[in-house]
């Protein structure tokens, strides 16, 4: 196969330049001059291309030297991923009806909330680079988000058809009262582990004011969203839901 004049095997060999042609006779720019600066740019073009794939490739590797110099930020992205593609899963084999976008639980406020973590942990890690662990704080912040999440799925599990995302404003066919499994111990299981994984990826990150902001705002919406919810359940199952209730605590501060 023949080789183009105007594709050197290595872009970064001048030696492989055409040669410049003599001038014409008495022409001020021949056509094989013009042939000539064309191929001359087109290799320089190749040789701007090709080092600034080098320099990204670096960028990239010292990119992943820095992410690999902080763990807990590592296992926080694959917890936070491992979480969401779980619930939708889950929402796939226990909520087909009600799949949907909102089944992977992500919506801009929560992205911006997440934003703030992530930018609170570089800016802090770069002023404070001791701060950031792994430390006891951080493994004790990794425990609990753990925790949270086995509470959260095992919740789901134990519900099963009756498990949905949303709050029911009637009583569906399969909708049962659980009071079996984790559910004798806590009376909302999904909410308790949430709660217990939002502030615990925080304090694995060592971000203290996401640790304190996460925690007044989950705390709000469940202290809002579990009345709401249970005045629904007392319709649906009466006094047994009214016993259920009073005899099974919620774990969450504050939250009767």
């Amino acid at each position: 196969m023949s080789r183009s004049p105007c594709a050197p095997s290595d872009p970064f060999l001048t030696d492989s330049l055409p040669k410049r042609p003599q001038p014409g006779n008495g022409a001020p720019f021949s056509r094989q001059e013009a042939y000539f600066f064309s191929c001359n740019k087109m290799i320089i073009y190749k040789q701007w291309l090709s080092l600034l794939g080098l320099l990204e490739q670096l960028s990239n590797a010292q990119l992943l030297a820095e992410l690999f110099r902080h763990p807990m930020f590592l296992v926080f992205v694959g917890l936070v991923a491992f979480f969401h593609v779980s619930e939708f899963t889950l929402a796939a084999v226990y909520d087909r009806d009600n799949l949907g976008y909102h089944s992977w639980l992500i919506s801009p406020p929560y992205c911006l909330a997440l934003l703030a973590a992530c930018a609170e942990y570089w800016v802090e890690s770069s002023l404070f680079p001791g701060m950031k662990g792994p430390d006891v704080v951080s493994l004790v912040g990794l425990v609990v988000a753990l925790l949270g999440e086995a509470i959260r799925k095992t919740g789901i599990i134990t519900a099963g058809s009756s498990f949905t995302h949303h709050i029911r404003h009637h009583r569906e066919q399969n909708h049962r009262l659980i009071t079996e499994g984790i559910y004798r111990y806590i009376r909302h299981p999904g909410y308790l582990g949430w709660f217990l994984w939002a502030v615990g990826l925080q304090a694995m990150l060592c971000n203290p004011v996401c640790f304190i902001s996460f925690a007044i705002i989950s705390w709000r919406f469940f202290a809002t969203r579990i009345p709401y919810e249970e005045h629904f359940l007392v319709t649906f199952f009466g006094d047994r839901y009214d016993s259920y209730r009073k005899r099974t605590p919620t774990y969450i501060p504050f939250i009767k």
